[in-house]
Parts: structure tokens; C-alpha cells; sequence
């Protein structure tokens, strides 16, 4: 239906600009001919938005703004102009007009799509609607976020935003495929802990922008290949804390109380699958890549894939991956057990955010505490593991929520959790 209101809008728009074309070569009045340029310019702004995938009203802000963007240009354009002077050669005929529109008009659709674009960028992860599978979608978003990101400099490389009771995480070197830095770690990590700290947040989702989750590690910027000045004191963290906040930031030696909804797009390579393991459900696209490649350039994978990999998915596939340094697909992954779900490409950040509000949604201190169960009993015997979740289960038993909650389904009501 998306790309059918598309193609209808485009055929629509070009077939507008050749009538008004026809028309102003007959009679050649500024009015007859900044008319068409609007007509013309107007479509690539909303479909910028469309293309985006921007949802509800962000999307109607993206293509109005668009539009006003579309007409003023066009209409500068052709007022300065007044078909004299600079355009008079291109006035001389019914096709030069129409030659002089779409010139007009390419200026103006550029306009518009940048602001729908720019419009796309303000949304981490992007709200991205559903959109055609494979190769294509995967392109559009791409191209899509590529052009946000570029045309919104000095951005952090960690965009962190709440919404509701989630927290949104999103990796931002799109020109570098949300390759990781120093810098990343440090905001990642200070994103765990506020996270940890914030008992209105009950839910993380981490992602990336450009259409990729992370290529892992920037070995450009370990071999001083920087290409962007960032303010955080990676100094000053070093001399205070040493290594270790780098780790925390990778979820190696720290992760958050609250769960994390990993949604993955493009490549997750390296440090981008060593992350992954660190979080809790990952939704995957289905052209999606993953690997611990290290051994490839004679690097070792510190963010702690040779312990946890073997772990979450068994030794024999484990050490295939972490041995050859081979890529798998998302189907792949999902057989494995790496990850939890494969969606359509486009659409892991949509689902990830659903899958967020639910678990948002429920106990806050019963998902705590069964999380931390989960985290803290990895290795132990199941006698062990008993004993040891016995006091986080007593304390949600015996918490409010846990009297809220069966009343609330008694009274056949959306419960209302106060953590307390």
C-alpha cells in the first residue's frame, strides 16, 4: 500500500507539471509558472516522509514543513528570476519551460526532502513503518539515514532519549556503520547507569542509525584515523576509573537492572554481536549480519565473546564463529539461539519498541528481579540458583504490586504498578 501511494503520487505529480507546463507556455505569466513548480516540488517532500517511515504526526510535520519549504523555493526562484534575465534561454518554447520546471522543482523536492529527512533524524531508531523486504528496503533505510545523520552534524555517536518507560539508546556513526569508539563506551556506559539509577525507566532499547547496528570496533580511530571531534573526557575517565568503564559500556562487566531490547539492522559485527550478547532480547532483521571477526587481523574479542558465546549458544557453534571469524545470517542466528526474533527489514526498531512497552508494561519488580536471577545464576547448580533467587522472590511476593496485580486482574483492569 506504501509504495502503491508512492508511485500513484509521483505518476500524479509529473503528470501535472507537464499540463501546467503546456498551459504556461501559452500564456507566460509569472503566476502560470511558479504554480507548476509548487505542484511539482511539493510531491518529494511527502514522500521523503513516507520513505522515512515516520509515523502519524511527525510525519504530517515532516511533509508540511517539506511543502513550505517546496513553494518558497520555487516561488524565490521564480519571482527573483521573473522569467527574464538568468532563465529567459530556458523560456523559449513548451519543452524549455517544462525543462525549467523540473530544474525548479529539483531544487525545491531537495529542500523538502532534507527537512522530511532531518524530520526522520530527530527520531532514533527512526519509527520506521513497515516497508517492502530485502535488498530494497534495505537500501531506503540506509539512504535514508545516511542523508539524516549527514545533514545534522556535531550529534553525539550515542543518542540516548526516553520515552514513556523506555529508555532509547541509538549508535549514531552511520558514515562508519555505528562503528564503536572510546567516546561510545563512556556514554554507554553513563546510559546503564542512569538507566539503573531511574526507576521510571523499566525498559532499554538499543539500536543504530543508517541501517546498521554496529560494525564493531573503529580500528580507523585506534590507528588515529578520528574523524570527528567528541567532548567526552575519555582522560579524564581513565585517569579516574582506568579501563574498566570501556567494559561496563561493552555490558562485559556491567549491565543494568533494567532489561535490554537489542534491535538489529544491517551488520552486527564484532564488538557489534559482543554487545549483542550483553542484552537480553534481540529482535533481528532478516538481512542482518553477525560475526566476532578479531581473529581475522590478529585481534582478540575482549568484550567477552570466548566466554559468553559458548554459553548462550553451545561450544561446537561457538567456536566456529569465534575460530574462522565467519558471518552468519539472521535465520542462522535464530537457529543458534543467538538471537530472539527475525522481522522484516526496516522494522526491528518498531518491533523492539513494541516488545519494550509490553515488558514496560508489567511488574516492574517482578521483570527486575527475574532478570537479575537470570543474570546472577549463570554457572550455578540449579540447587544453587534456588537458593540464590529465594530473596528476590520473597521481595516481590511480598510487595504491593504483588496485591495489585491479582486484583487488578480480578477487576478485569490494566494494573497500576508503583514499584513499591
Amino acid at each position: 500500500m506504501r509504495e502503491a501511494l508512492r508511485l500513484a503520487g509521483l505518476a500524479v505529480t509529473l503528470l501535472a507539471s507537464v499540463l501546467w507546463a503546456l498551459l504556461a507556455a501559452r500564456t507566460p505569466t509569472t503566476t502560470y509558472h511558479v504554480v507548476p513548480l509548487m505542484v511539482a516540488a511539493a510531491w518529494p517532500a511527502i514522500d521523503g516522509s513516507i520513505g522515512a517511515g515516520l509515523t502519524q504526526r511527525r510525519s504530517v510535520n515532516a511533509a508540511l514543513g517539506g511543502f513550505v519549504l517546496t513553494v518558497a523555493t520555487a516561488t524565490i526562484l521564480g519571482v527573483k528570476g521573473d522569467l527574464d534575465g538568468p532563465t529567459l534561454w530556458l523560456t523559449q518554447g513548451t519543452g524549455a519551460v517544462l525543462v525549467e520546471h523540473v530544474a525548479f522543482a529539483a531544487v525545491g523536492a531537495l529542500a523538502g526532502f532534507i527537512h522530511a529527512v532531518r524530520m526522520a533524524g530527530t527520531v532514533p531508531g527512526g519509527e520506521r513503518a513497515s516497508r517492502a523486504s530485502g535488498a530494497v528496503a534495505a537500501a531506503r533505510s540506509r539512504l535514508v539515514w545516511g542523508v539524516g545523520t549527514f545533514y545534522r552534524p556535531g550529534m553525539p555517536d550515542l543518542l540516548v532519549e526516553k520515552r514513556g518507560h523506555v529508555m532509547i539508546a541509538t549508535m549514531n556513526r552511520p558514515q562508519r556503520k555505528n562503528a564503536m569508539t572510546l567516546q561510545m563506551f563512556g556514554r554507554m556506559r553513563d546510559a546503564w547507569k542512569e538507566a539503573s539509577d531511574d526507576d521510571d525507566i523499566r525498559c532499554i532499547v538499543l539500536t543504530g542509525t543508517g541501517g546498521d547496528f554496529s560494525a564493531g570496533m573503529d580500528l580507523r580511530s585506534l590507528a588515529g584515523d578520528a574523524d570527528e571531534h567528541d567532548d567526552w573526557d575519555v582522560k579524564g575517565a581513565m585517569a579516574e576509573h582506568g579501563a574498566a568503564w570501556i567494559y561496563e559500556g561493552l555490558t562485559k562487566t556491567y549491565r543494568p537492572t533494567k532489561p535490554i531490547i537489542a534491535a538489529v539492522e544491517g551488520v552486527a559485527i564484532a564488538g557489534g554481536t559482543e554487545i549483542l550478547q550483553g542484552t537480553d532480547i534481540r529482535i533481528a532483521a532478516e538481512s542482518a549480519k553477525f560475526g566476532v571477526s578479531e581473529v581475522r587481523w590478529s585481534l582478540y574479542p575482549a568484550g567477552g565473546s570466548p566466554v559468553r558465546l559458548p554459553r548462550q549458544i553451545g561450544y561446537a557453534e561457538a567456536a566456529d564463529i569465534l575460530l574462522t571469524g565467519k558471518h552468519i545470517t539472521a535465520a542462522e542466528a535464530k537457529a543458534m539461539g543467538l538471537i530472539s526474533r527475525v522481522v522484516p527489514d526496516g522494522t526491528a526498531f518498531e518491533h523492539a519498541l513494541e516488545v519494550a512497552e509490553i515488558v514496560a508494561g508489567n511488574g516492574p519488580l517482578a521483570v527486575e528481579a527475574v532478570l537479575r536471577t537470570m543474570h546472577e545464576t549463570s554457572g550455578m547448580t540449579e540447587a544453587e540458583a534456588w537458593a540464590h533467587e529465594e530473596a528476590y522472590a520473597n521481595a516481590v511476593m511480598q510487595s504491593d504490586d504483588a496485591k495489585e496485580g491479582p486484583r487488578a486482574f480480578a477487576e478485569k483492569r490494566t494494573p497500576n504498578f508503583q514499584k513499591k
